[in-house]
């Protein structure tokens, strides 16, 4: 099936621009869509409401066929009432470097007469701090490496211009739009809305769908994964705490401004160059929020306590020998 007059928006990420409220809102709001001529499809659709399957499919000529036909049966259910197809995965960004994935995108493409990629960036100082924070969520890195080590293995890389260079010139079809995310999620969705013409109203509340940690437990992981307690292994754990968790908690990942300064000079050329070519601005807006010093109060020990025990497949056995 080709269809001339069909238009496919694919928006492609970044990852930490808010893909994940913006995927679960269309997925909540896929009927008020078909509505309007657009189908948000279940086809290749994860619970969280992204289309990662497509991503998937991609890998495998003979997958992206399956895809391609569920897809199909998909849109032929709803008559000749869908004009548009919007899908969306932060994955497809990076297929600038999958070569075989990229050969196979260009098979799926052929469905579509229209073709608008939606690509939003983030400020390289804030997706890298967004990324430390979604890391140290996850109690397997609990008592990891410090943000040294995650900066010089993560934080090098973040250069925006090969990726929407590559979509760019990937199919003459192709409308490349890019936004810039600020942490706001008002005005992120106004460009998506702006972007891709759906009517649709934002949620008011994008942690409705994208929900964090409780704030202490958070706080709690942020520091764990900055000051691993070595001393804890022949140190009481609580004793330990009480003397140092007020001492020298850090929690963020720059040092201080000269860090994070020194971070964006990084990406200063790249940036001015990326924002006068897409026309945005802000992309060199950064801002370091500094640690939490949090006082080590019974309650805040018992709080701990709570976050090391509380998955018995991934706790420390260097700090839980030492909880009695």
């Amino acid at each position: 099936m080709h269809r001339t007059d069909l238009h496919l928006f694919l928006h492609i990420g970044m990852h930490k621009t808010g893909t994940s409220a913006i995927q679960a809102h269309l997925r909540a709001n896929a009927p008020e869509l078909l509505r309007q001529g657009v189908l948000y499809p279940t086809t290749g659709q994860a619970h969280d409401g992204a289309h990662h399957g497509l991503w998937q499919a991609l890998h495998d000529h003979d997958e992206t066929a399956q895809f391609i036909a569920a897809l199909e049966e998909e849109i032929s259910a709803q008559g000749d009432s869908v004009t548009s197809i919007l899908l969306s995965s932060e994955l497809l960004e990076k297929l600038a470097q999958d070569p075989r994935r990229a050969a196979n995108l260009a098979t799926f493409l052929e469905l579509f007469g229209r073709i608008d990629v939606l690509y939003f960036v983030r400020n390289q100082a804030k997706v890298i701090q967004s990324i430390y924070k979604q890391w140290v969520k996850d109690d397997a890195v609990r008592l990891s490496a410090g943000p040294n080590e995650f900066l010089q293995q993560h934080g090098g890389q973040l250069f925006y211009s090969k990726y929407a260079d590559w979509w760019d010139a990937f199919d003459d079809r192709i409308a490349l739009k890019v936004g810039l995310y600020d942490g706001n999620w008002d005005t992120l969705w106004d460009q998506f809305r702006n972007f891709s013409g759906v009517v649709l109203d934002g949620c008011g509340n994008s942690r409705l769908y994208n929900p964090s940690l409780d704030g202490e437990c958070l706080k709690i992981k942020h520091w764990l994964n900055a000051n691993v307690p070595i001393e804890a292994i022949d140190f009481p754990v609580n004793r330990w705490l009480l003397q140092n968790f007020s001492s020298k908690p850090k929690t963020t990942l720059f040092e201080d401004e000269i860090a994070l300064n020194a971070f964006q000079a990084h990406y200063q050329a790249e940036n001015e160059s990326f924002q006068s070519r897409w026309q945005i601005d802000g992309l060199d807006k950064a801002g370091n929020k500094g640690p939490y010093f949090r006082t080590a109060s019974p309650a805040l020990i018992s709080r701990f306590r709570q976050a090391v025990l509380q998955d018995p497949t991934t706790k420390d056995s260097r700090v839980i020998n030492h909880l009695d």
